[in-house]
């Protein structure tokens, strides 16, 4: 959303918005945990049902933080990638609601 002729659309397009994202990463609830325990920040047990929990976090050029979360019920329902898309999925809604609001207030 850098150029003139970008300042005359009147959409942003799902591509504006992915231009935002300057680093993404991803990690389970018991990924957390485990690295919480190394640091000596928290110590607890291990639970199985942690790794059900993905988390996506998005890095905006700005510096913004976004992130999103998906969480699977079933263990033996548990597919990695799934866990991913879904969790990019749902931060990238929230991530459109700011790109949008920085967008209007630009204007």
């Amino acid at each position: 959303m850098d150029s003139k002729k970008d300042e005359k659309r009147p959409y942003i397009t799902r591509e504006d918005i992915e231009r935002e994202i300057a680093n993404e990463c991803y990690f389970t609830a018991a990924d957390g945990i485990r690295g919480a325990a190394i640091t000596g920040a928290f110590a607890a047990e291990y639970l199985p049902e942690l790794g059900l929990t993905t988390f996506c976090v998005l890095v905006l050029r700005s510096g913004f933080v976004v992130t999103g979360m998906n969480t699977c019920v079933r263990a033996e329902a548990f597919d990695v990638n799934d866990g991913r898309q879904k969790a990019r999925a749902h931060a990238m809604e929230k991530l459109t609601g700011h790109v949008l609001y920085a967008w209007k207030r630009s204007r």
